[in-house]
């Protein structure tokens, strides 16, 4: 079958996918229907079967012979130990890029804090949260990757990225506020400051404060 210029590729297939996954567009259980989703974005059913082996190889799906792909199923204690992997690998990534970092590292995680905390002053409201949720999402994430990306190890990056999706799927699951809370912009400015100061221990303290605060 020839791919015509209106079809996707399956890494495109999968990045949409996984990005409503995040979003909680496929809700915790839900049954993943490969015929449906083959049609809705109109690509081979073996392409399609590939993003969703892949999804499920990733954690964010789960497969059962003659049950078929399903949203992994969401739950606290399933929560909790993807904070806790999240904890010890940013905490590393973040120790490690202030060991390395240098000002272009620092100027790239100004822009991305001075990104997000426009964002969140503008979530101010509850009908705010929900219009902007999508580039919030997108904000956080930049934010938090760019704390660790002069850690100088592209695996443990590659790590944080799979694992900091998998808690964001689970997180807007079991939340009703979007993973969005009042406090987000003084947590990320404290991480901010400790970076900057090159304090790993205080910076540590941030990020192990900042994550925790989504169990309570």
């Amino acid at each position: 079958m020839t791919r015509t210029e209106n079809q996707l590729s399956a890494s495109d297939i999968y990045d949409d996918v996984r990005k409503k996954l995040l979003l909680a567009r496929f809700q915790s259980g839900d049954k993943m229907k490969p015929e449906h989703l083959r049609n809705q974005y109109n690509c081979a059913a073996s392409t399609m079967r590939e993003v969703l082996f892949r999804l499920a190889c990733d954690g964010f799906l789960s497969f059962q012979e003659q049950r078929g792909f399903r949203v992994a199923i969401c739950t606290p204690n399933t929560l909790r130990d993807l904070t806790k992997m999240r904890i010890l690998l940013e905490t590393e990534g973040a120790r490690l890029s202030m060991l390395n970092g240098d000002i272009e590292w620092e100027a790239r995680l100004s822009a991305a804090h001075h990104k997000l905390a426009y964002i969140e002053f503008k979530m101010g409201t509850e009908q705010q949260t929900s219009l902007l949720v999508d580039v919030w999402s997108k904000a956080e994430w930049e934010f938090h990757e760019t704390l660790m990306s002069a850690c100088g190890s592209a695996v443990l990056r590659e790590q944080h990225h799979t694992i900091y999706d998998r808690f964001r799927q689970h997180l807007l699951n079991q939340r009703k506020h979007y993973g969005f809370r009042r406090t987000n912009h003084l947590e990320h400015h404290a991480i901010v400051d400790a970076a900057m100061a090159r304090d790993a221990e205080l910076c540590k303290q941030c990020i192990i404060r900042h994550l925790e605060a989504n169990l309570i």
